[in-house]
């Protein structure tokens, strides 16, 4: 990851093709309501990845993900049928999507620079939301009560030793958006030892969803994690 100096709002650069980080995300949207961080997701890297493998036909709306993955207003996406009924959609078209609970940084790495792939969606706990997004604490009669809080979804976009860019879809919110300018694109840029602990304490601890091209023999995350990347299989 990279910054270029000399402008109000530093130039970033992804981990996968070097790409101006604004540049990427200026097609993507903001959640629409609380509960559809994780469908917006899906709907930007679906959006990125059909450009950038020149497949328009896997670019969906907003409308027809939401069906897809039966979202309802409040509650969010039925999780136990999204990976699943994306791919019947999917594959149509030679693509995957995949989830993995209790994934690695080593894996999640190994994504994030696979030219074939999206960028990961990642589950975030709730403090993630209060403390780098709202600034506001939630009121819980207990501890219990507030580990029990749903998790966020936000896509990695780039990430090294010591910093983490991801896109949040609900940074639009932010209240600290005249003191960090990039909120307002959407885009949080943190310590990377501190986004790896939001995304350990997630209910889904170490959780991520992403979409991968079909090229014949599919790679494990273990190839991932041992760097045999940018091939065909």
């Amino acid at each position: 990851m990279s910054i270029a100096a000399g402008t109000s709002i530093p130039a970033i650069f992804d981990s996968k093709t070097n790409r101006d980080i604004l540049e990427i995300t200026k097609g993507f949207k903001f959640q629409s309501s609380n509960a559809s961080c994780e469908t917006t997701c899906i709907h930007n890297i679906l959006a990125d990845l059909s450009v950038t493998q020149r497949v328009p036909e896997i670019k969906m709306t907003e409308k027809k993900i939401n069906e897809i993955c039966k979202f309802k207003q409040f509650i969010g996406p039925k999780l136990a049928v999204v990976v699943k009924n994306l791919n019947a959609e999917l594959r149509k078209y030679r693509f995957e999507a995949r989830e993995k609970q209790g994934a690695s940084y080593d894996e999640l790495m190994g994504i994030l620079k696979d030219r074939n792939a999206s960028y990961p969606i990642i589950g975030l706990s709730y403090e993630y939301l209060e403390t780098e997004v709202l600034q506001v604490r939630l009121q819980v009669q207990n501890r219990d009560s507030y580990e029990q809080m749903p998790d966020h979804a936000a896509i990695v976009l780039a990430s090294d030793d010591s910093d983490t860019v991801l896109y949040d879809p609900y940074a639009s919110h932010s209240k600290r958006r005249k003191q960090d300018p990039l909120l307002s694109e959407g885009i949080v840029r943190r310590p990377t030892p501190r986004v790896l602990a939001y995304w350990e304490k997630a209910l889904f601890s170490d959780w991520m969803l992403w979409i991968r091209r079909l090229t014949g023999k599919e790679p494990d995350l273990t190839t991932y994690m041992n760097g045999e990347l940018g091939r065909e299989f």
